[in-house]
């Protein structure tokens, strides 16, 4: 569905689930004396429990296949084995890492969901790689970002398999945010995680299901938040391969892109396009055209959502403006309830085989 109206370019079918909060608020008022009464009553050991917030952030540090010492910080969610794993991708031709999206990881866990920040490989922390008994320091100009999802996203898979076997996450319904270049990595990385040609390019059967084993499953991704997407990263990795897929490209995947496109004041009255609305709209328009559900009156059913914000921000200044109220990250969040959090995905214990 496109959350951008004729009569309205900027209005979005998702702030009805704002409008259902706002109800939710009142509601609360009038039961604030059976609240009352309701903490009272609570042991004091539990309710210092539900006072004492989410957990802390702690930094995990990962070893990829090939030896890259990855930095990651985990906001551990609060829902057991149904909270949502959030997997934040940072741009990658800029300076960001991980820790750019602070401000949206706090805000995700507060709402029960969990968020891991990567620095991917030569940027933040992640910048050493043993290989052939040396100690190598990366230089993020000369790393190649293919290596990114076999190796990166990888190494973060697994980890939230091993959080999922724990009951502190469901690995089903992962979600990726990626963010400018992150966004061409996000749908690359969906792509992987559900096509054993793409872990595997070659004909061999016996090889791919092994890979499968290994990884403990596939087609674990279930949600992609594309923020300012960019056209490509890279000579090989381009944003259009994701309307390519036959199943992470047609409703396999549910999928919100959000990017900033100021309306122009004056006669036209036309959005100002900018480089990063115009890879917004294109891929909307291949992944529609590929069987998403948009059209459904009931905005549950729907699958593919384009969002532009009356704003001339994009990347992470889009996702950490907090003094507009652009309502980036509540977009994010109504998005996420409405297609995973809402819906229930079934957990299961996964086993990564080692050969």
């Amino acid at each position: 569905m496109n959350l951008t109206d004729q009569k309205n370019r900027f209005y979005s079918p998702l702030d009805k689930t704002w409008q259902a909060d706002r109800a939710l608020i009142e509601g609360w008022i009038l039961c604030l004396c059976v609240v009352a009464v309701t903490v009272v009553a609570m042991p004091l050991t539990a309710f210092a429990r539900e006072t004492e917030g989410p957990p802390k952030p702690k930094t995990v540090e990962l070893t990829t296949t090939d030896g890259v010492k990855l930095n990651v910080t985990y906001y551990e969610g609060t829902e057991g084995e149904n909270t949502v794993p959030v997997v934040v991708i940072h741009d990658w031709k800029s300076k960001e890492d991980g820790a750019t999206y602070k401000t949206l990881a706090e805000y995700l866990q507060s709402r029960g969901y969990a968020v891991i920040l990567p620095d991917l490989r030569g940027h933040g922390d992640s910048t050493t790689q043993k290989a052939s008994g040396r100690t190598l320091k990366l230089d993020p100009s000369k790393v190649r970002p293919e290596s990114v999802l076999a190796g990166d996203l990888e190494a973060v898979r697994l980890f939230l398999l091993k959080e999922n076997n724990a009951k502190r996450l469901n690995l089903a319904a992962t979600t990726l945010i990626g963010v400018g270049q992150g966004a061409v990595l996000a749908a690359w990385y969906a792509i992987y995680d559900w096509d054993d040609f793409a872990r595997y390019p070659r004909n061999d059967p016996g090889k791919q299901r092994l890979i499968r084993l290994r990884r403990g499953g596939e087609k674990d991704v279930k949600a992609l938040v594309l923020i300012s997407p960019a056209n490509k990263i890279g000579k090989q990795l381009k944003i259009d391969a994701l309307a390519r897929h036959t199943e992470v490209g047609s409703g396999e995947v549910s999928t919100m892109i959000l990017v900033g496109q100021k309306q122009v004041e004056g006669k036209s009255n036309k959005p100002k396009e900018t480089k990063e609305s115009k890879t917004a709209k294109y891929i909307y328009e291949r992944l529609k055209r590929n069987g998403h559900e948009v059209d459904s009156e009931d905005v549950s059913k729907c699958s593919l959502f384009l969002k532009a914000i009356n704003t001339e921000l994009n990347g992470e200044k889009l996702v950490n403006e907090t003094n507009l109220d652009l309502k980036a990250r509540e977009t994010v969040r109504a998005f996420l309830n409405l297609r995973l959090r809402d819906r229930s995905v079934p957990w299961s214990e996964r086993t990564a085989h080692s050969n």
